[in-house]
């Protein structure tokens, strides 16, 4: 499995500037990182009654790349998905159909997707530079929340269970907020 020219050519130059810092936790979490992106399965469903089937959603879109899912914990036909190269993708049928919902993201490198479980319509995307994005309608369209970050790398989300104002961001040079 190739990856895209684009995707590669980046990782490439990360990889070789931490090279040349010679700082062994940065060059061990961009191989792992290349490793993931080159090494990822087409991502399905999986039913878990008798035996572990797997059934491909990805096919369906043609999106080779997909970081993030999410699934309605109120409604599981919806099911949200990020890409590397094509912003978020939505599902309201379990995955049969989908539809792009990337209104008013600056960025379509889309690096983590998490969803509100007590409000399953609000969800949140961290992007390649762009920041974090808030969408209030199932996915549709954003807006960006990014009052306080210093670095708009963000490589991983997270929703406080219990209090789901809470919104967590991991970046990629510059730590968790």
């Amino acid at each position: 499995m190739q990856a895209e020219p684009r995707v590669c050519s980046r990782l490439k130059k990360k990889t070789f500037s931490l090279l040349e810092e010679k700082n062994e936790k940065k060059l061990f979490n961009a191989i792992l990182i290349i490793v993931l992106l080159l090494v990822s399965l087409p991502v399905g469903a999986v039913n878990a009654e008798n035996d572990v089937v797997w059934s491909p959603l990805s096919r369906r879109i043609g999106v080779p790349y997909i970081l993030g899912l999410a699934v309605d914990p109120h409604d599981p036909d919806n099911i949200y998905m990020s890409t590397i190269s094509d912003g978020v993708f939505v599902s309201n049928d379990g995955g049969e159909n989908w539809g792009i919902g990337n209104i008013g993201l600056t960025s379509l490198e889309i690096y983590s997707l998490a969803i509100d479980p007590q409000m399953p319509g609000t969800l949140y995307v961290g992007t390649a530079d762009s920041g974090v994005f808030k969408s209030d309608d199932g996915g549709w369209s954003w807006s960006a929340v990014n009052d306080g970050l210093t670095n708009l790398e963000i490589w991983s989300l997270a929703v406080d269970p219990q209090t789901p104002t809470t919104l967590y961001a991991g970046s990629w040079e510059g730590g968790g907020f």
